[in-house]
């Protein structure tokens, strides 16, 4: 099965509140994933990382909210000290990789980047074709698949390329957490 960062970050979120231990150990089995560039994939699998997706940009706001309602504060800064500089490459890796205009707003590629993550994308890949969402996504991922980010090879030749604002919004919240 695949575990979806997307979600587990707003779960994270939740915990922060009311089961800080849980919360703290979940956070770092999140970031286990993240590759040498600061990238954090959005989903993984026993076999594979996935294809380049990204998670959201909820790292820094759940860590902020890991500190704010810690019952030990002490104990919380040193897990912040721990874990700041890891976060700080993931928003790194989104203005280096993911904003080709060099204008603050980074691009998502594909549709779960977004957080909208419809059970049709998961659909194995004997879906019928009539179900145009279900293989649209697909047809998208395995496109965007193919190109490489890191060369601006994607930015080029790719057909879905947005400057989203749920993505966006979410981006300049952990922007001030990171701050805070």
């Amino acid at each position: 099965g695949y575990a979806f960062h997307w979600s587990a970050f707003w779960q994270l979120f939740g915990k922060t509140h009311t089961h800080w231990k849980e919360a703290e150990r979940d956070f770092l089995l999140l970031l286990r994933y993240q590759e040498d560039n600061g990238r954090i994939p959005n989903f993984i699998s026993p076999v594979a990382k996935g294809p380049g997706l990204i998670a959201p940009p909820l790292p820094a706001i759940v860590l902020y909210h890991l500190y704010e309602f810690a019952p030990d504060k002490s104990r919380a800064l040193e897990f912040v000290k721990n874990v700041f500089p890891s976060i700080v490459d993931f928003h790194r890796y989104l203005y280096t990789f993911r904003d080709p205009l060099d204008d603050g707003l980074p691009f998502i590629w594909h549709p779960a980047e977004s957080g909208f993550l419809p059970q049709d994308f998961l659909a194995s890949a004997d879906t019928p074709k009539e179900n145009s969402l279900a293989f649209n996504w697909q047809e998208i991922l395995e496109s965007g698949s193919k190109y490489k980010l890191e060369t601006g090879e994607l930015y080029r030749h790719h057909s879905f390329l947005v400057q989203d604002p749920m993505f966006l919004s979410l981006l300049t919240w952990s922007n001030e957490c990171l701050i805070k």
